[in-house]
């Protein structure tokens, strides 16, 4: 991302130099599905739908930790 003129950080950067700072008239807020990134307040439904994060979650054949047995991991003998 680009660091608009007048501004210290990025638009993903803003959040952390004051989360109560607003880029304009909106604010960014971290993206629940993965809180790496940001997004804008008011868009957020919007990007829930586009976010890459939500197509590692809706994947039908993941199973986490579907190969793990035991506490090490290792099947027993």
């Amino acid at each position: 991302m680009l660091v608009k003129a007048g501004r210290r950080y990025c638009g993903q950067h803003l959040v952390e130099e004051n989360s109560q700072e607003t880029t304009g008239q909106h604010k960014r807020i971290p993206c629940p599905l993965d809180p790496k990134h940001s997004c804008f307040e008011h868009r957020l439904e919007h990007h829930l739908t586009i976010c890459n994060a939500r197509v590692v979650m809706d994947l039908p054949h993941l199973r986490p930790n579907c190969n793990l047995q035991g506490v090490w991991g290792r099947r027993a003998l």
